[in-house]
């Protein structure tokens, strides 16, 4: 027997239909997962064209269909991007870098500037600024909303933490479009170079919003899930990736 929020969000378990999935990015939210498990965890960057067929299969399990049945058929990212006076150059080639790892899996980039605020600098003579994201909560749930009135997708995927969008959660499974949150949960760690960095969790009222949910940290630590994991991940070579072996069933 389907559960009542199954049945809530109108689909039919064993469905012979393709199920399609969108996966919307709180690049916020990513980014700093992604740096956790390369600089803390030391598993390597998340390959994001492992972490598709992750999310597709572990969606498909949760609404009960064949992975085979289920596909990703839009993958949208959302962030916000300092003007070239506020950040470096090796920041800008990293932004440039990953900006090709999310072309190359398809994913489409949504960017809103940073408000940069002038602050006193570390050395005389440079300026330095305090950045601050607004609006990109907001850019990512007008589109999720567009998208399911527009009947795009059967379930969501939103990779994201902050309690404000568990009124998306709500509004997308009255819309009869389940959602799983991923998020990633891990307390406060310190990298290499002395650097802090503040614990990241998901809110309470987003976890309970959502139809499922699916911490990507304790899933990693999971010894079950073995090889699926592992495919996760490519670890740094010179210039190139490379991936360790495993692959999502």
């Amino acid at each position: 027997m389907r559960s009542r929020r199954e049945r809530r969000n109108g689909w039919n378990r064993g469905s012979s239909k393709l199920l399609r999935v969108i996966v919307l990015y709180d690049g916020a939210h990513f980014i700093r997962g992604r740096t956790y498990f390369r600089h803390y965890m030391g598993q390597g960057w998340i390959d994001l064209s492992e972490l598709h067929r992750f999310l597709s299969t572990e969606a498909a399990n949760r609404i009960g269909t064949s992975p085979k049945l289920t596909k990703i058929v839009q993958a949208h990212f959302y962030d916000g991007r300092a003007s070239t006076r506020a950040v470096n150059g090796r920041s800008l080639e990293k932004e440039r870098r990953f900006e090709m790892e999310l072309l190359k899996t398809g994913i489409v980039p949504h960017y809103l500037p940073l408000i940069e605020k002038a602050k006193p600098a570390t050395h005389p003579g440079d300026q330095a600024y305090e950045l601050s994201q607004k609006g990109v909560d907001v850019a990512l749930a007008v589109d999720a909303v567009r998208f399911a009135c527009e009947d795009r997708c059967d379930a969501c995927v939103l990779v994201a933490g902050d309690g404000d969008f568990a009124p998306l959660a709500r509004v997308l499974s009255g819309l009869g479009k389940p959602t799983m949150v991923a998020h990633f949960s891990y307390p406060e760690w310190i990298d290499g170079r002395g650097i802090k960095h503040g614990r990241m969790y998901a809110s309470t009222e987003l976890l309970e919003a959502a139809t499922w949910s699916l911490d990507l940290v304790a899933a990693a630590n999971d010894p079950n899930l073995g090889e699926k994991i592992a495919s996760l991940f490519s670890k740094p070579n010179g210039d190139g990736l490379v991936r360790r072996t495993g692959s999502v069933a």
